[in-house]
């Protein structure tokens, strides 16, 4: 990604009059397990912008591309969706894509509006995942808005 975008952390320390980041790759391909590089980054940033006068409001944070059609096994749904919960902020998630297309490999729904396994984890689970939402939001302070803790 350095090689690509420059310095994560340069670039997001010379960011104004941003309110919302979507951080990337936060699921490891190859470990097959959360991936803390960019949530870590992004702290360390914001740790940074916490220390101007007078301080800028936190960044929401939601994740790119959290679930798609094919880059993931079904049983890594649930530990994948419980990281975001703990290290975003919230703001949301990003299935990609919901439109119904059974060759697409990244839809998420068959022709049909049959949910494809992965996202099944998601709608046969709905009500659940909602508890877990509230329950992640419920457990911060008044005012906070990060939940970027490990």
């Amino acid at each position: 990604m350095r090689f690509r975008n420059g310095d994560s952390r340069t670039f997001l320390g010379a960011l104004t009059g941003v309110d919302i980041i979507q951080v990337n790759w936060h699921w490891h391909l190859g470990s097959r397990s959360p991936n803390a590089v960019a949530y870590d980054t992004l702290a360390a940033a914001e740790a940074a912008r916490a220390q101007r006068t007078p301080a800028p409001a936190p960044w929401a944070v939601m994740e790119h591309m959290t679930l798609n059609g094919q880059d993931y096994r079904p049983e890594e749904v649930a530990p994948m969706l419980r990281s975001t919960l703990r290290r975003g902020t919230l703001l949301g998630r990003e299935f990609v894509s919901v439109s119904p297309r059974s060759a697409d490999a990244f839809a998420c729904y068959h022709d049909d509006w049959s949910p494809k396994p992965l996202i099944a984890e998601v709608d046969d689970r709905w009500a659940r995942w909602l508890d877990e939402v509230r329950v992640a939001g419920s457990r911060r302070e008044p005012g906070e808005t990060s939940t970027r803790r490990a």
